[in-house]
């Protein structure tokens, strides 16, 4: 257990002084991550002027809200050494079925909570796969994602129709520094750092992620922090499908796609490791200021759609590299 604890809190800068020390920090993903984010927001305030200006600034901060939401439950699951690929299907469910079942009518709102409770069904269809079936995660995951979407089209007979409650357009679509994705955002970042970071909860997930026989040899009911880690994602996946569902005001049956390899992204370029046992929500949020950031510059240079999609399919190839080389260095 003593080697499970050095790993989960091998991303936590050391504090103690002396030259070693200083290095480490320098060197911490996070700070790195952080430090990226602050270039890369330089080298955009280079090509506009604009575009460190404070409505531009919150302007993309709540737009990487939506993936920030979504990073938070693929961060946990991440951390376990799995992958959660079913949180497309999830949030165009919720992004889809929140128009279509509400259509507008206020009246209707706890069908709110119905659509939270069946992401909650989908993320403990999930952990049994993945916990009692021993199904690979991404094969469990991506089974499940698919279901889902054809599900969805199925519902809807393949056309998104209605729309969401006037207080989430309300909510979502409210301008200035503090909108209703920034703080919905905020809110799902305190809740997933405390779980990771500082609960018997997160101690059971960085332990299982760094080897799940020595935790299982220990005692520990991975069980039961499987099933949490994707219930959590399966939720968060939601809420972020449900947020945009009132900023956009109506469905996208696609919506959910555009975030799928964005989360992994996210979470990977934080610092968090794809083999599991290490990782920290802060470098999470560092990686989707990162690729947001990142996004507004390539919109100022005029890249088309297309140009973008092919930088983000580099950068996934990136994250491949790296997981396999990380794969042979563990061999």
């Amino acid at each position: 257990m003593t080697q499970t604890s050095t790993t989960a809190s091998e991303t936590i800068p050391e504090l103690s002084e002396g030259p070693a020390s200083k290095w480490r920090l320098a060197l911490n993903p996070v700070v790195l991550a952080y430090g990226a984010v602050l270039l890369l927001a330089a080298v955009g305030g280079i090509l506009d002027r604009n575009f460190l200006a404070s409505d531009h600034l919150f302007t993309m901060v709540n737009l990487g809200a939506v993936l920030g939401i979504v990073a938070a439950g693929q961060t946990i699951v991440i951390v376990t050494g799995g992958i959660d690929l079913s949180v497309a299907g999830v949030l165009t469910f919720a992004q889809v079925m929140t128009p279509f079942w509400i259509d507008g009518q206020s009246g209707r709102w706890p069908l709110i909570i119905v659509i939270l409770g069946i992401a909650l069904l989908i993320g403990a269809v999930n952990a049994f796969g993945v916990s009692v079936l021993r199904v690979q995660p991404m094969i469990m995951t991506l089974g499940v994602g698919a279901v889902i979407s054809a599900a969805v089209l199925i519902l809807t007979n393949g056309s998104s129709t209605g729309g969401p409650p006037k207080f989430l357009v309300t909510t979502m679509t409210r301008q200035g520094a503090l909108s209703g994705l920034l703080l919905m955002w905020i809110v799902v970042s305190i809740v997933t750092y405390v779980l990771l970071h500082e609960s018997s909860f997160g101690r059971k997930v960085f332990a299982y992620g760094a080897s799940a026989r020595t935790a299982r040899l220990a005692g520990l009911r991975s069980g039961t922090a499987i099933l949490g880690t994707y219930c959590f994602s399966a939720v968060t996946a939601a809420m972020a499908g449900i947020a945009l569902a009132g900023y956009t005001g109506s469905g996208d049956f696609g919506i959910g796609d555009t975030y799928l390899f964005p989360s992994i992204g996210a979470v990977v370029i934080g610092g968090t490791s794809i083999m599991g046992g290490r990782g920290n929500y802060l470098g999470t949020i560092a990686g989707v200021l990162i690729l947001t950031v990142l996004e507004a510059i390539l919109i100022v240079l005029n890249i088309a759609a297309a140009g973008r999609q092919i930088a983000e399919g580099l950068a996934i190839l990136i994250i491949l590299i790296a997981y396999a080389r990380e794969r042979r260095l563990r061999q």
